[in-house]
């Protein structure tokens, strides 16, 4: 009896071995292959839609991408192919959420039948447009106070680059001839100094004036 406990507590201690060695080496590998790579959040609708990322298939949920720039093309019988880029390049925020539109007649009755999916489709992209408007005014305070309006001049703002807002802003006054620089003191008026920023000029068109 004693002979046969021994026994089963050798082959307890060689199973629990194993188990413990498979999941290091699980982990092991699961690291490996997600080093340099950041968590891209997948939102497909519908939800077997085929989903490529630079030519590689991609399900929804979670996926690893290393940083960069990346053409997807989204497709599914019955709805309009989509095609867009996705740029990688900060940690948690790179999200990829796709909405087909329906062409055929019987992906217009599943989209009907499953309306409420494409309103959870717009309550997060209004979610992301705003927790990306906030970002933008936290890292440049002047795009809380624009855009401003006048009667003889306008000023707004716009990314340097929209897939790397890191680059910063372009500030665009459009204004009558002569009025340019009383929308360089509004900026000074607001607690901005107008040579921090890259400044853009267009020419104001009084749409009444004719010829």
């Amino acid at each position: 009896m004693l002979r046969d406990f021994i026994q089963d507590h050798k082959i307890t201690t060689v199973i629990t071995i194993i188990l413990i060695v498979g999941f290091i080496g699980y982990a092991s590998y699961i690291a490996i292959s997600r080093a340099g790579k950041e968590p891209v959040t997948i939102y497909l609708l519908p939800g077997d839609t085929i989903l490529t990322i630079d030519g590689q298939q991609y399900n929804a949920g979670t996926a690893f991408i290393k940083p960069g720039t990346y053409e997807v093309v989204a497709t599914r019988d019955g709805f309009q192919t989509q095609n867009s880029t996705v740029t990688i390049n900060q940690p948690n925020t790179a999200v990829v959420d796709i909405s087909m539109t329906p062409v055929s007649e019987e992906a217009k009755r599943w989209a009907a039948e499953n309306e409420h999916l494409y309103s959870e489709f717009q309550a997060r992209t209004g979610q992301r447009a705003g927790a990306f408007g906030q970002q933008i005014r936290e890292q440049f305070p002047i795009a809380s106070k624009l855009p401003f309006r006048s009667s003889i001049y306008a000023i707004g703002h716009r990314l340097k680059d929209v897939n790397n807002p890191s680059e910063g802003i372009i500030i665009e006054i459009t204004a009558i001839t002569g009025f340019r620089e009383a929308a360089l003191n509004k900026i000074r008026e607001l607690g901005f100094d107008p040579t921090d920023y890259e400044i853009n000029f267009n020419n104001y068109e009084n749409p009444f004036s004719h010829e």
